[in-house]
């Protein structure tokens, strides 16, 4: 097949970002605010790499699609990580990730997305995010679709510091956005910035608030942990110098009641814990962040008990794992995942009718090695299903998931690029893999 590209002119509108002390000048999308359209679009590109590959569930194997979503060859920054995927309403499939001019977190970096319309193999490529003069880099896209209006949110994180980690910069220097698309990911809007949210946490925690449950606060191993490794106290006062709050994992999640969960971090005097976005009558706020330091990068999913489940990456060899309470805020720490215990990546797990899957590196030597799709009746137990690539890379392991009526498919990060594996056509076989266990 050849390949058709098509340029366009960028149109660039920038939208100031606000002070957390200055929520007067945040337009929230929900007001009496006609939000001007952006269309970003670099190229539409008519891809010739579309292979099959075969993958073994059980004793049979299986012809599945695959697509090299961003190979290398794009006239973009050449290196891709962080690919985040999700389809519409309509169908539609979204692959966004981090555009980088050379591997790791301190250098250059974009957001790009590719959007492919259902019965199209055609990918229109567009960057929705550039690394910014003022305010930085940009990097972690996320996606959440509120499922009752349709509209898709895409969120990132800009740090004005290119080449430091997150950690090293103060409140100014880190901007949290989103734009929203209202046609199907065609058109997206202005930035927004959600650093209003963050007096949530601040005017909860200096009022009393603890980052420590009831029953937690009392526990001389929480505090102790506190000491040991951090060396401060519980009790620290928040204010607008020491907090920084991010979008830090993979897709959220739209509940039945119009109420939309992101996965996210808050880094407090550089101490990393999770927490979770909640947009709730048209407004975003953060929850209470998790009570253990070092938790960070994390998905949110609904149990088969109709629980909010946050499974979290660590800074030591194990996940953490904590049903959420809405109504009082709290988290408990509940059964850990059993896989994910090496590997220190992210992961996403979703709930398919009440079956789980999750994507994770197979690789007993904390390596990103031997992606692994795998499967759970109760979200605690998970049983290989197969192999997704067997890469021998020890950098590229970040994967997402993404499931709508009858589809169900992943995207990974490859030396090659981003790719994007359809499995629809062996869900069935999954599923019954899963459940004869």
């Amino acid at each position: 097949m050849r390949y058709y590209i098509l340029f366009y002119s960028i149109l660039s509108l920038s939208f100031s970002s606000c002070n957390l002390e200055e929520n007067s000048h945040y337009i929230d999308e929900e007001a009496d605010y006609n939000t001007p359209y952006v269309d970003t679009s670099i190229f539409e590109s008519n891809y010739s790499n579309i292979s099959y590959t075969t993958i073994q569930i059980g004793s049979l194997h299986y012809n599945v699609l695959k697509y090299n979503v961003f190979p290398k060859d794009l006239s973009l920054r050449p290196y891709f990580n962080w690919p985040i995927l999700t389809s519409t309403n309509l169908g539609t499939v979204l692959v966004a990730c981090t555009n980088l001019q050379r591997f790791g977190t301190d250098c250059e970096m974009d957001i790009v997305l590719a959007r492919k319309e259902k019965e199209s193999e055609i990918w229109e490529i567009k960057k929705i995010y550039q690394t910014d003069t003022k305010k930085g880099r940009v990097m972690c896209p996320a996606f959440v679709i509120d499922k009752t209006t349709g509209r898709i949110y895409l969120f990132a994180n800009y740090f004005k510091k290119i080449y430091a980690e997150a950690e090293d910069h103060t409140t100014d220097e880190v901007e949290h956005v989103y734009k929203y698309s209202d046609d199907d990911g065609r058109t997206w809007s202005i930035e927004f910035s959600l650093k209003h949210s963050w007096n949530s946490i601040i005017d909860n925690y200096n009022n009393g608030f603890s980052l420590f449950s009831s029953t937690q606060s009392e526990s001389s191993e929480y505090n102790s942990l506190w000491y040991k490794d951090y060396g401060k106290c519980p009790n620290l006062h928040i204010t607008n110098d020491n907090l920084i709050c991010l979008t830090c994992g993979p897709n959220g999640i739209s509940l039945d009641n119009g109420m939309l969960i992101v996965p996210s971090c808050v880094i407090i005097d550089r101490v990393w814990r999770s927490a979770l976005m909640i947009r709730e009558n048209g407004k975003w706020r953060y929850s209470r962040p998790t009570p253990n330091p070092g938790d960070s990068e994390c998905t949110v999913y609904i149990d088969n008990e109709n629980r909010i489940v946050l499974d979290c990456r660590t800074k030591t060899t194990q996940r953490r794992k904590y049903l959420y309470n809405m109504k009082r805020d709290e988290y408990t720490e509940t059964n850990s995942s059993i896989i994910g215990s090496y590997v220190q990546v992210s992961a996403e797990i979703i709930n398919d009718d009440g079956l789980f899957y999750m994507c994770y590196p197979e690789s007993p030597n904390n390596e990103r090695k031997n992606l692994t799709f795998y499967g759970s009746k109760d979200g605690i137990n998970w049983k290989k299903i197969f192999l997704i690539n067997s890469s021998s890379s020890s950098i590229y392991g970040y994967s997402s998931i993404t499931h709508n009526k009858n589809m169900l498919m992943i995207s990974y990060e490859t030396p090659d690029g981003i790719i994007m594996m359809d499995i629809s056509s062996c869900r069935d076989a999954i599923r019954q893999n899963i459940l004869n266990d």
